[in-house]
């Protein structure tokens, strides 16, 4: 099933940095978002987290890798909050 969504300009900007920061797509993230929030609703964390552990699963990756990709990220994002604290 196919939707049209009108986002402002800002929502655009910041989904689009989300996605690229995260090296995927509008179209999986959406996805991701919605089945998140429908299991939200009446789910636990292990079904909450099911699309992201089965997309890892996918990926191929190795637990090493993934570690490493999340170590990367989560300095990227101290570093970000460091230069945005200094202005």
């Amino acid at each position: 099933m196919t939707f049209t969504v009108d986002l402002p300009p800002a929502l655009v900007e910041k989904l689009n940095a989300h996605v690229a920061a995260y090296g995927m797509s509008i179209d999986t993230f959406v996805r991701q978002a919605l089945e998140i929030s429908l299991i939200r609703a009446k789910g636990s964390f292990r079904e909450i987290m099911k699309p992201v552990h089965d997309d890892f699963k996918r990926s191929g990756q190795t637990d090493e890798e993934l570690d490493a990709f999340l170590e990367q990220q989560i300095a990227a994002m101290r570093a970000e909050k460091r230069a945005a604290a200094t202005l």
